[in-house]
């Protein structure tokens, strides 16, 4: 009997992007040397990235699309896995045959959701702008709306079926991979929040997208890997790797067989590149589109001058921004740190001291920024874990939204309900919100009961290389 094929012997039937030009889409099989094979919707990874049955519903509404010539209005979240999603969805839409024309890209307005009221009604204009202007109960006139990465929570519908009085039919879809036990009424949904290991919006667009349009694997294999270095690092899958808890499967193999391609390097450059205007007062997401959809790879969106211009204001603000100092709640679990800033800093701000500060109790890094939101009497926060706590078990790690929620239950019975769902958004280790300036201050000195002065010890981490975060600290 011949051996089987070895995971290093699969990775080299892939093509690299520079030499699969006009080959067929190659069969890979992925096996490793102990004769594992991976396949997404089949066996132990049925439900994976998505369930089977939303995979395959999802497909159903990108190919109607496409064949019934829909006018299709993507709205992809402004940061790298949003917008990389966003183009992958436009990149298999176009090549099923829908045109570009077709095709309306939607940002959403800074400091606003797309369950913000006022954001209802810019889509709503739009889709009826957009549509075929039928008679009534006519389906020339249905136009399709596609929400990726943006989050999903219980509530009414996105946009009502029905605009215009019945003129503009509307149907939604959303992609996502944040925490949420609730969907809006009305839409598809296709979420990885249910599947572990829970994949970036980037990764569940792309491994949805694989199968419909020959090209996407390899033209797409790279805004995939934007997504999960912009969400993930670069470091948190192994592709390929068959003592990992990632599959390892055709599609996974391309991903690390692209890499080895276009690099850690420029693929972690052009994250921070993309992210950058969506960080400025300005919040110009359009111009970070624009980088992506013209970029035939990393290296454009690494040269793009305009986004370096951009990049370097942004690091010039985290570098003044991460010089506050950390306060401490009263049971040692949350590092409270306050900036003041236009700019949208405050996630950077976190990671940064996510990375320098441990300590015995210490589950989660807050940095909170009343500057940013465009609206005064609201304040923005980001929260972390330490980087220390995620080399233990997914399982291990410190749940923030809801020791975020176990905080605003010690306010009073009713903080919950005041703040609403714009409070400990998105993931377990990475969340954050935007609420009223006061039910902040109310969180801070009621629910976790944080020292008017940074007074506790944590262990010593260096800052900046220079000083030491013990200097920040009273020594009783």
């Amino acid at each position: 009997m011949s051996p089987k094929p070895s995971t290093k012997r699969a990775l080299s039937q892939i093509p690299s992007p520079t030499t699969m030009h006009n080959t067929k889409k190659p069969r890979l099989v992925a096996v490793s040397r102990a004769g594992r094979q991976d396949i997404p919707g089949e066996g132990r990874w049925k439900d994976w990235p998505a369930p089977a049955e939303d995979l395959k519903a999802a497909r159903t509404f990108m190919k109607q699309c496409a064949e019934r010539r829909l006018p299709t209005i993507i709205v992809p979240d402004k940061d790298a896995d949003g917008l990389s999603s966003g183009l992958i969805l436009y990149r298999t839409l176009n090549g099923l045959g829908l045109p570009p024309e077709s095709i309306h890209v939607h940002f959403i307005a800074k400091g606003t959701n797309v369950f913000s009221a006022s954001e209802r009604a810019r889509l709503e204009c739009l889709a009826i702008a957009i549509s075929g202007g039928g008679e009534l109960d006519s389906t020339s006139n249905e136009v399709r709306v596609i929400y990726v990465d943006q989050g999903s929570r219980g509530g009414p519908p996105l946009l009502q079926p029905l605009l215009d009085e019945g003129r503009a039919m509307v149907r939604t879809m959303v992609v996502d991979h944040h925490q949420s036990d609730d969907f809006p009424e009305g839409s598809q949904v296709l979420t990885a929040c249910k599947s572990p290991p829970i994949c970036t919006s980037s990764l569940l667009t792309y491994l949805m997208c694989y199968p419909l349009e020959s090209s996407i694997p390899e033209s797409c294999a790279w805004l995939a890997l934007l997504g999960i270095f912009g969400d993930l690092g670069p470091s948190e899958i192994k592709f390929g790797d068959v003592e990992g808890h990632w599959p390892v499967s055709e599609e996974m193999l391309r991903l690390g067989a692209t890499i080895k391609v276009v690099k850690k390097k420029a693929l972690s450059d052009s994250v921070s590149l993309l992210n950058a205007p969506r960080r400025t007062p300005e919040f110009n997401v359009q111009s970070a589109w624009d980088a992506l959809l013209s970029a035939d790879g990393p290296t454009t969106i690494i040269n793009n001058t305009e986004l370096r211009r951009l990049r370097f204001r942004i690091n010039e603000e985290v570098e003044r921004c991460s010089r506050a100092a950390p306060q401490f709640s009263k049971d040692g679990c949350v590092a409270l740190l306050r900036i003041d800033s236009r700019y949208q800093v405050h996630p950077v701000v976190a990671i940064r001291w996510a990375s320098r500060l441990k300590g015995k109790d210490l589950k989660m890094i807050m940095v909170v920024n009343p500057s940013h939101h465009p609206d005064p009497n609201l304040v923005s926060f980001s929260c972390r874990i330490p980087a220390s706590l995620r080399k233990v078990a997914e399982t291990a790690q410190p749940d923030l939204q809801q020791l975020l929620k176990d905080y605003g239950a010690k306010v009073d019975d009713v903080f919950m309900a005041r703040v609403g769902d714009d409070y400990a958004r998105g993931h377990k280790q990475a969340t954050g919100g935007i609420i009223p300036r006061a039910e902040f201050e109310l969180l801070v000195s009621k629910g976790m009961e944080v020292a008017a002065r940074a007074v506790r010890r944590v262990d010593e981490a260096s800052v900046d290389g220079q000083r030491k975060i013990k200097d920040f600290f009273s020594k009783g």
